[in-house]
């Protein structure tokens, strides 16, 4: 999928290096920020050479690229169905990006991944055939591993302590981004008893992907997560200050956190009446690099 993916960016960010209005570099370690950068660049002191018509053609190019280095960066730290939903709502029209949506249909390296995506995730995709769970990047099995795990030690403490039992503990997973929430309860919820999970996403949805929730909705979800009926929450960032969700034992942080300030938002839903935990699940390189500078 990268490399497809690479050959698509490769193709636009030319347009822009040919342009001089971006500096050459490898696809990996270009990132969206910079082509913003280079954007307003553009904007501040546009090249002599470009005027009239094409300047609009040059920012519809670094809109382009800056959309698909977002989905390439979806790709690397929350895997192909995260992607996959990105892409779909550039191509169902749910995002408004026409241009973008005309350029990607011409373009044949963008098709091959796109109807290979489509093939992989035909349930996203309003299929009625159930797939079995498509582990879409490595992080979900890491994930899955310290869920079950935390259970099992649970399970065990509480077979030699008369004070403690399976149903009194309670984890918290944080994602960044509500298509990787779903994914990651519809994963867990393979383990049902053990794992009771449920979403808890905020207010406002665009397009078709996950739709938000009410505030009565939210309120509802806390309080069940509260009382014991549910054990595991999975959160986007609605949920990292503000409501009183109880005691929580373990905090996962499917993705690195560029503010420390949410970090630390995450990090002090537990330990709060007893001993916590704090989990970061990270992808060796730029991931891990954004988290060590927090450290």
């Amino acid at each position: 999928m990268g490399d497809y993916l690479s050959e698509v960016l490769e193709s636009f960010a030319g347009r822009l290096i040919q342009n001089n209005v971006l500096t050459r570099r490898e696809i990996p370690n270009l990132t969206k920020y910079q082509i913003i950068l280079s954007r307003d660049q553009f904007r501040k002191n546009p090249p002599s050479s470009i005027m009239g018509a094409q300047m609009g053609v040059v920012e519809g190019d670094f809109a382009l690229c800056i959309s698909l280095y977002h989905g390439y960066e979806l790709l690397l730290q929350m895997g192909t169905r995260s992607l996959f939903y990105y892409l779909r709502s550039i191509m169902d029209g749910s995002k408004g990006l026409n241009r973008a949506r005309s350029e990607l249909g011409r373009n044949a390296d963008f098709m091959t991944l796109y109807q290979q995506l489509e093939s992989m995730f035909p349930s996203c995709n309003g299929s009625e055939v159930k797939k079995p769970f498509i582990y879409s990047h490595p992080k979900l099995k890491k994930l899955e591993e310290v869920v079950i795990q935390h259970f099992k030690n649970w399970n065990k403490q509480g077979q030699n302590s008369s004070s403690s039992s399976p149903e009194d503990t309670r984890i918290m997973i944080f994602s960044s981004f509500r298509d990787s929430v779903q994914e990651i309860a519809e994963m867990l919820n393979q383990h049902q008893p053990v794992v009771r999970v449920m979403t808890f996403v905020g207010h406002s949805s665009t397009g078709k992907g996950v739709k938000g929730f009410t505030q009565k909705e939210q309120l509802e979800v806390v309080k069940r997560f509260r009382e014991g009926g549910y054990n595991t929450l999975v959160s986007t960032c609605v949920g990292e200050e503000g409501l009183d969700i109880g005691e929580v034992d373990l905090i996962i942080c499917f993705d690195a956190q560029k503010s420390p300030i949410r970090l630390v938002q995450r990090m002090g839903r537990t330990g709060r009446k007893r001993q916590g935990r704090i989990v970061v699940i990270l992808c060796k390189g730029r991931e891990e690099r954004v988290c060590h500078l927090l450290f």
